[in-house]
């Protein structure tokens, strides 16, 4: 549809990019909250057992700033990597290129003659 538009091969790469890059950081931050919490969670368990106990309380997990850019770093660089790149077992292993193969001509008419939602372009790649 994009191409129907008039955007180029490059549009549609970077769209699929940003896309990817937005979703590897959501997923990501929400992990690292995610493990943050749960990890506050256990030192504050571990704190009371060790107050009961008459041990020496201490922080038993720490969350270095280090770390969570580099979680931040390894999540943004898979998703983009998946977004640019997915195996050859899957047809059409790169999903911008695919997506720039369909003949916007053919989704069009096909657009037109149907309103159902969900429809299979595949038959439609070049």
């Amino acid at each position: 549809m994009l191409k129907s538009l008039g955007a180029y091969e490059r549009d549609i790469r970077a769209l699929f990019l940003v896309e990817s890059g937005v979703i590897g950081l959501l997923g990501t931050l929400a992990g690292i909250f995610f493990g943050w919490g749960i990890s506050r969670i256990v030192s504050a368990v571990a704190q009371a057992y060790m107050r009961r106990e008459g041990i020496p309380e201490m922080d038993v997990f720490a969350t270095p700033a280090w770390l969570v850019l580099t979680a931040l770093a390894v999540g943004i660089g898979v998703s983009l990597l998946a977004g640019y790149y997915r195996p050859p077992a899957h047809p059409g292993s790169i999903p911008w290129k695919r997506c720039g193969m369909i003949r916007e001509d053919k989704i069009l008419l096909l657009r037109e003659r149907s309103s159902s939602p969900g429809l299979d372009f595949t038959q439609y790649v070049e």
